[in-house]
């Protein structure tokens, strides 16, 4: 839609252009008068890239709209925008994080945030753990590691903590669920990484003949490769309508999630194969309130997609699929 605006803007004349400065002149006005009207209930901090405002009264920080509509309340010690679009709260000593609309996707609950690849950022624990979380807030994966670093196309290396400081921190590398076995693509990313780095950078031998099997299996057995980026993505038949005509009819709001009024974002996760069936169906995100549970047997009982293609050819690829669980009718 920007293009498409980009373009039709360099074919108006002039005249219209002309308008335009003086429309976005009055806009600019009505924003600068509504920010004029918000200083006078908050210190203003910063104006994110999603158009909201981070505000301030008596060093409690939280997020509003131009219109002075609250947001986020004014109850963290600190805002912050990261790489990824998110907002850094901070509060009581720990970390969480609120998507772009301002809606809180994980509690103050991390002691550490550091950003990765972008996409990516890595959270400290209170329990010494660290774990990688999206550009939704979703942790994807969590583990003993003293150090966890991106490598690009979803392979992380990490450093697992050790009992005690005479005993070797233990290398390796795992997948965006923090699993060991790779995809073709990521198995080609480690072999590049081996290519640009010497063992003196501390991967042992043991690790090193343990990838090269993998690689060396992986080129063997392609026909059962799971992709996770492929030519053709695989999708439902009859597209997103279709899906959401499925998910309407045969997704359940559970009782005790309509109770507690919870709503939120439940991500599963599964296999479309090269027919086009689903399997390997997991949860990987839940709200509670058995949401995570019926998402999953909807998804269990889905019929099957049209499968993924790379190079013409159908192949496996793990595919996420976020359901929205809204409350329309909260009980008051």
């Amino acid at each position: 839609m920007r293009k498409i605006l980009i373009y039709i803007a360099l074919l108006l004349p002039l005249a219209a252009g002309a308008q335009s400065q003086i429309l976005s002149r009055q806009v600019n006005r009505v924003r600068l008068s509504a920010l004029r009207q918000l200083s006078y209930k908050y210190d203003l901090h910063s104006c994110s890239s999603s158009g909201l405002l981070v505000v301030d009264a008596d060093s409690r920080y939280g997020i509003v709209n131009l219109a002075g509509q609250v947001i986020l309340p004014l109850e963290f010690d600190s805002i912050s925008e990261t790489e990824s679009g998110l907002y850094m709260l901070h509060k009581d000593s720990h970390v969480g994080f609120a998507d772009p609309a301002g809606r809180i996707v994980a509690p103050c609950v991390y002691k550490d945030y550091s950003a990765l690849c972008g996409r990516y950022g890595v959270v400290l624990l209170d329990d010494g753990q660290r774990g990688v979380v999206d550009s939704n807030g979703i942790m994807l994966f969590r583990g003993p590691y003293s150090t966890v670093s991106c490598l690009g196309t979803d392979v992380f290396k990490v450093t697992t903590l050790t009992p005690s400081a005479t005993e070797k921190p233990i290398e390796g590398f795992v997948d965006i669920y923090g699993q060991t076995s790779f995809t073709q693509m990521q198995l080609d990313t480690i072999k590049r990484w081996f290519a640009l780095n010497d063992s003196s950078l501390g991967v042992s031998d043991d690790l090193s003949n343990s990838l090269t099997s993998e690689l060396e299996s992986a080129e063997t057995e392609s026909d059962e490769t799971i992709f996770l980026f492929v030519e053709q993505l695989p999708t439902p038949q009859g597209g997103d309508k279709a899906l959401g005509e499925y998910l309407s009819k045969n997704l359940d709001y559970p009782a005790e999630a309509v109770d507690k009024n919870i709503e939120g974002v439940v991500y599963v996760r599964f296999i479309v194969e090269k027919d086009g069936t689903i399997s390997n169906v997991r949860l990987v995100h839940d709200i509670g309130g058995g949401c995570g549970r019926a998402a999953v047997e909807a998804v269990e009982n889905m019929p099957p997609w049209s499968p993924g293609l790379k190079n013409g050819k159908p192949v496996r690829v793990e595919f996420t699929l976020p359901i929205l669980f809204e409350n329309n009718n909260p009980q008051q």
